[in-house]
């Protein structure tokens, strides 16, 4: 095997949540006897006792669904460690005497006989909090539940009482599901751009209104992928079993509102490797929460070994109206090393503006901007990168020990604007005291190579009197289309009144040609 197409494995595999407790990469476990099959997590298909035993977790699920028998409970007062002493089955003679916690297994009670008896290395631990669901499901106050299907929700990939398990249980369903949960859609939006560079948790798109559907298979399927300093998405079959498919898994777009929208179209990005027979992809319009036609969309080839250059197609949606979705079905007879992988990325519906460029981030505890000090005033410094409250923020002053007079500039790295227009800039600011900020502090910009700043007006300063942030409102680089630029902040003092300035969170936003 290749070594690109491991490392391509095991980010994929980090964003799918298909790696174990102990950090092992390895495929997911093979399906278990007597009803082990393997589960993901969610509530139509959730894990196995089994699953859970060998501490299986998934990162895309903060609390999996986990299914099982309940086969008994852990006698606390003897021991804490999982054992023959201290596995019990609480009989008629011999009831349950703890009620904080339970064992499940995969294994059917009907094939447990005297002469084939249940053993506590099938079973998997369940940690019981207090409340609603200890009070339903505890042995001690309902020996009838043993042997009766649960699913519950809750974490995996810890060990209790010395073995993995279900710990800290928040719900409950009888039978092999979990409960349903209530619609999660978000609002429909005006327009929709996702490149996937926030995160490389799942779960954070998830959070927007993304949709990750398991058709057939049981693997999420979908997973982000990183190369870079750039994200994607990826279907793949690659970390399941060879023969256990098909896999059908579906990737679906939150809801977009065309009516609202700058231009009826969708556009996306895609690239494909390691071609396999029966693996595609395919697009499809959703509209009412079905799949209302299939998109004629430019699938890449995938070549036998590594990846296809991306292809970009545009689709003309004109003809449609109010709200729809966007879908990515990925489909593969087979898994392991016998499937295609297929990458997606810039995702665009209704007219989106790209992000372009994002800098001054106030989670980043560093930034890569430069200073041009003219005058500091006999000062050390007038720009700083400066934590407060556990944010950070670009921090000009020329006050220290009272007002000096100074000039200095805050310069980002070099933009690329080639092939871009529709071009704007935002940011987010503070300042309290605003002496003269207003007049001499300025937002620049100039062409790469170039030594005369452009100063261009800000439309929404902050509310003097606090240091509440404010965005700046939009600023247009439209001068600037096809061009390489840095972009700054002029701060300037006199040494009678000096200002203090804090900045955030820029943006440059825009479309390609």
């Amino acid at each position: 095997m290749k070594i690109s197409k491991i490392i391509y494995t095991m980010a994929l595999l980090a964003g799918m949540g298909l790696v174990s407790c102990n950090d092992e990469l390895a495929e997911p476990p093979i399906p278990q006897p007597d009803g082990g099959t393997i589960g993901l997590g969610t509530w139509e298909v959730p894990m196995t006792a089994a699953q859970a035993l060998t501490g299986f977790v998934n990162d895309s699920i903060a609390e999996p669904w986990v299914t099982g028998y309940i086969a008994g409970y852990i006698n606390t007062n003897v021991s804490n460690v999982l054992s023959d002493a201290t596995f019990g089955v609480p009989t008629a003679d011999e009831p349950c005497t703890v009620a904080t916690n339970m064992l499940i297994t995969s294994r059917n009670p009907e094939t447990i006989t005297d002469e084939n008896p249940l053993t506590w290395e099938e079973c998997a631990s369940v940690q019981l909090p207090s409340g609603p669901v200890r009070n339903a499901l505890n042995l001690k106050d309902h020996p009838d539940n043993l042997y009766k299907l649960v699913t519950l929700r809750g974490t995996t990939g810890s060990k209790y009482c010395g073995v993995y398990g279900v710990r800290s249980v928040s719900d409950y369903e009888w039978g092999d599901k979990g409960k349903e949960p209530v619609n999660t859609d978000v609002p429909a939006v005006r327009y929709l751009w996702q490149g996937f560079d926030t995160s490389t948790d799942l779960n954070t798109y998830k959070a927007e209104g993304w949709k990750v559907l398991t058709v057939s298979g049981n693997i999420l399927g979908w997973g982000i992928a990183q190369n870079g300093n750039n994200n994607y998405i990826v279907a793949s079959a690659y970390n399941a079993t060879a023969n256990g498919g098909p896999y059908e898994d579906w990737l679906v777009s939150p809801a977009v509102d065309l009516d609202q929208s700058i231009e009826k179209t969708v556009s996306f990005s895609l690239r494909a490797g390691y071609k396999a027979d029966d693996s595609t992809l395919e697009v499809w319009l959703m509209q009412d929460g079905e799949a209302a036609r299939k998109l004629d969309a430019d699938i890449p080839e995938a070549p036998a070994e590594g990846y296809s250059d991306w292809v970009t197609t545009k689709i003309d949606l004109s003809e449609l109206s109010g709200d729809i979705k966007v879908a990515w079905r990925y489909y593969s007879a087979r898994g392991a090393s016998n499937c295609t992988a297929y990458c997606l990325d810039n995702v665009n519906i209704g007219g989106a503006p790209e992000v372009i460029y994002t800098g001054l981030d106030g989670a980043a505890s560093s930034i890569n901007w430069t200073y041009d000090n003219i005058n500091l005033g006999g000062l050390t410094s007038v720009w700083s990168w400066t934590e407060r409250n556990g944010g950070h923020y670009l921090y000009g002053t020329a006050f220290v020990n009272g007002a000096h007079e100074a000039l200095a500039y805050a310069i980002s790295p070099e933009i690329d604007l080639t092939g871009k227009t529709n071009l704007t800039l935002e940011f987010e600011h503070a300042a309290n005291y605003q002496r003269n900020i207003r007049q001499l502090c300025k937002f620049v910009v100039r062409e790469s190579g170039t030594t005369e700043w452009t100063e261009l007006d800000i439309p929404t300063w902050p509310t003097a009197g606090n240091w509440n942030f404010v965005k700046s409102g939009e600023i247009d680089l439209s001068a600037f289309e096809d061009k390489k630029i840095e972009v700054g902040f002029k701060y300037a003092s006199t040494a009678s009144a000096a200002d203090s300035w804090e900045i955030r969170n820029l943006k440059i936003t825009g479309k390609s040609k």
